[in-house]
This record gives C-alpha cells, structure tokens and sequence, in this order.
C-alpha cells in the first residue's frame, strides 16, 4: 500500500510517498522546500535515513526504523 507522509526536516518541510507491510518500509519521492539550515543541522541524516530505510517495529511508545540489521532512527509518541 502507497501512502504519503508530510513533515519537518527542522528547517524544511518534507513530503514523501512510502510503502510498508508487516515489517518492510520503503520511503520515496522525498521532497524538501530550500531554506538554508544552518551546518549542524540534522537534515542531511534524516534525509539520508529515509533514503536507506528497509524495516520498522512499532512498539507503544516507540517506532524504530532499520536499514538492514542496523538501527538508523527512533521516534517517540507525541504526547
């Protein structure tokens, strides 16, 4: 299943497609808008982590996002 995604790189807004089943992710078309972030953003990683992104658990609090073995991002619940 296709779906989109919107977000915040922290200095950029982002809009990707991605596709997931039980346990597989793949993110793609990732767009940014242009603003200049300052050189100690972390954009260029998260960028990066949606580009290489294979897999994903889901707990209740947290989403843990792999490429391969190797845990590359770890999000947290909104309170």
């Amino acid at each position: 299943k296709n779906n989109t995604v919107t977000g915040n790189t922290e200095c950029n807004s982002l809009n990707a497609s991605f596709s997931a089943d039980l346990s597989q992710l793949k993110f793609s078309n990732i767009t940014t808008t242009k603003t200049a972030c300052n050189k100690r953003s972390i954009e260029p990683t998260f960028i990066n982590m949606m580009n290489t992104a294979t897999s994903y658990k889901v707990t209740s609090k947290l989403l843990y996002i792999y490429n391969g073995k190797y845990l590359v991002a770890l999000f947290t619940k909104k309170k």
